[in-house]
């Protein structure tokens, strides 16, 4: 409310006195005119006032609601954060696991890979062998051979032991009638010697 302002220090301020009754006043027309003037600037600030009080009511109801809203805000913002805070949990969770499951896939795949030189070292030592035995195969199929060719040899050398045999007899027996035809020309001779000796 705007104050009163100050007036002519030549001028008195004077009450209404009822009707009826002596002013003590000895200007009172003056004084009368300069109450009306003020109760007119009264009024006037009075309806400031109350203009002014009725816009700051409606400030004030402005401000609560806005007071409310930012109430809300931030109630959905603690929300927020606090959502938002539970899925930061939740993502660094997610990121633990994937740390231990990429842990793992290493750790498999190193095993992959030793197993994997395990297998190449076995498929070269099973390569030396197939190839040991291939030529032990070779080997053994060359023995044969020589085996099946002194079979042979021996075969043969039997054969010709048997026909040696064979022709060894014949000559036995052919020495055996000679000798025989030998001791009969003997016994021949004996006894023609005999005879001559006789005559």
């Amino acid at each position: 409310m705007a104050a009163p302002q100050d007036r002519d220090k030549s001028h008195t301020r004077t009450r209404t006195w009822p009707r009826g009754h002596a002013s003590p006043e000895p200007h009172e027309h003056g004084n009368h005119r300069e109450t009306q003037n003020n109760l007119k600037e009264t009024q006037g600030n009075h309806k400031e006032t109350q203009n002014n009080l009725k816009e700051t009511q409606n400030n004030l109801k402005e401000t609560q609601n806005n007071l409310k809203e930012t109430q809300n805000n931030l109630k959905e913002t603690q929300n927020n954060l606090k959502e938002t805070q539970g899925n930061l949990k939740e993502t660094q969770n997610n990121l633990k696991e994937t740390q231990n499951n990429l842990k793992e896939t290493q750790n498999n795949l190193k095993e992959t890979q030793n197993n994997l030189t395990e297998t190449q070292n076995h498929l070269t030592e099973t390569q030396n062998n197939l190839t040991e035995t291939q030529n032990h195969l070779k080997e053994t199929q060359n023995n044969l051979k020589e085996t099946q060719n002194n079979l042979k040899e021996t075969q043969n050398n039997l054969k010709e032991t048997q026909n040696n045999h064979k022709e060894t007899q014949n000559n036995l027996k052919e020495t055996h009638n000679h000798l025989k035809e030998t001791q009969g020309n003997l016994k021949e001779t004996q006894n023609n010697l005999t005879e001559t000796h006789s005559s």
